[in-house]
Formats: C-alpha cells, sequence, structure tokens
C-alpha cells in the first residue's frame, strides 16, 4: 500500500492514523521512521491515542481534562490495552537514516520479533522517496520502482501488510481525480502496488481521501476533517460528491 499526496497535504498523519487504527484492533506494527525522530513519532501516536494536545503534550501543558485522558492512556497502556479498555496490539518505531532498504528492514522486523516473541502484522516505512533499494539502481526512475517492488516481496514472504509513503507529480497536484500516473519520479510504482491512497487537502479545515488503485476490493472515497493538533483524521460520513464545496 501506498499513500501518495503533495508535501503538507497529510501523507505521514495518514499512515499514524492506519498504524493507530491497526494497534487498536490488536494488530502488531513496526514503524522505520525515516524523516521524523523516534520520540517525536511516539509522542504523535500518543497525542493521537489519548486525544490531548501534541504541542500541549510535548510542552507539559495540558489542560485538566487532557491530562485525565493521558494518564488513563498510560496506565491502560501498562495493561496492554486502548484508551477504552480493549486489548490492543504492540506498537514499535524504530529510528532509521535515509536510505535503509527493504532488506534491512526485513532485517530488523526479523530481529525484533525474535526478541519481542511477536510477528508483526504490519510494517510502516514513513517515506520511500529517501529509502534505497536493494540491487543499487542508478536512475531515479528504476529506483523508486524497485522499493515498490521489494516492499510488494517483503510483505508476500512475510506475510504482513507493508506500507509506505510518496510525493504525488506536479499533474496529480492538479488534477481532481489522481491515477496510478501521478506517483512522483517513476511510471512503473504504481505496477507493484495493490492498493494506492491520494491524500489532498481541500481547504484548511478539509481534506479527501481517495483509492487509485484497488487490487481486490471497491474503491474507497470520503472527506475528512482536520484535527491535526492530535495528528488525527476525522471521516466525514456523508459523502461529498463536489470537494469543491468544502473549500
Amino acid at each position: 500500500i501506498y499513500v501518495i499526496g503533495r508535501k503538507g497535504d497529510g501523507k505521514s498523519i495518514c499512515l499514524l492514523n492506519m498504524a493507530y487504527a491497526m494497534w487498536r484492533e490488536g494488530y502488531n506494527v513496526i514503524i522505520f521512521s525515516l524523516e521524523i525522530p523516534r520520540d517525536d513519532y511516539m509522542r504523535r501516536f500518543d497525542a493521537l491515542a489519548a486525544q490531548v494536545s501534541s504541542n500541549g503534550l510535548k510542552r507539559g501543558m495540558m489542560t485538566p481534562e487532557e491530562e485525565r485522558r493521558y494518564e488513563q492512556y498510560l496506565s491502560n497502556l501498562e495493561k496492554g490495552l486502548t484508551p477504552d479498555g480493549k486489548k490492543c496490539g504492540q506498537l514499535y518505531i524504530v529510528d532509521s537514516a535515509p536510505g535503509i532498504t527493504t532488506a534491512f528492514i526485513e532485517g530488523k522486523v526479523e530481529q525484533i520479533e525474535q526478541v519481542l516473541g511477536i510477528k508483526f502484522d504490519c510494517i510502516i516505512s514513513d517515506y520511500s522517496g529517501i529509502m534505497k533499494d536493494n540491487i543499487g539502481a542508478t536512475e531515479k526512475r528504476h529506483i523508486y520502482s524497485n522499493i515498490a517492488l521489494d516492499l510488494k516481496t517483503l510483505a508476500r514472504e512475510h506475510d504482513c501488510v507493508v506500507i509506505s509513503a510518496a510525493q504525488k507529480n506536479r499533474n496529480g497536484a492538479k488534477e481532481k481525480s489522481v491515477g496510478t500516473e501521478n506517483v512522483a519520479e517513476s511510471d512503473g510504482v504504481s505496477d507493484h502496488l495493490d492498493i494506492g491512497i491520494d491524500i489532498m487537502s481541500t481547504s484548511e479545515e478539509y481534506g479527501k481521501i481517495e483509492t487509485f488503485k484497488t487490487r481486490d476490493g471497491e474503491q474507497v472515497k470520503f472527506s475528512f476533517r482536520k484535527q491535526y493538533s492530535s495528528f488525527k483524521i476525522l471521516p466525514i460520513e456523508n459523502s461529498v460528491e463536489d470537494w469543491d464545496q468544502l473549500s
């Protein structure tokens, strides 16, 4: 699965929400953070899970209600529970340098699984654009196509979901309807995706998420309200046909 979007449209927040949703449902998730330091990523996850302000959490300036929610979150977390008391999965974040390969990810996953005695259901690399492919290609279009293929092979061989993110090209940034040709840097990336997800801001307050490729399912399209202070995407249940109305 790839999430594509322009810079600042919320690709990382979308990945974080996907990781949180799986963790909340009891699945084990490992995140390789290439762009964001591990401590910052964990604070973002804590803010999302506890529904508190990320800046307030960072500065120790939460409201009394946020303090209560955060303490409840930490108390439940020690018991392996979500904030609402359900059994959660395990979340592990690896601080990674740009230039890692899928082979490195696979080795690290297997190492951590052995130490923790678990199997990860989902592997997330927060940005494919600063990875390297396993075979060391030199042209960008081949590098990014190979990375997508490497990640797909990892998903097959490890029997899990693998998710990453990529930039949208200029044509995709202008179009309201995004297709497989709109993944930046390489027209070969989409050949290796099972699911492609486009995320796009439509205004300061709203955005939309739409699949542009699905292997074995129906397309998904919905609008959302940004609650980026706690890194949350709030889906709007009523489908909006005319996205321009949101702005």
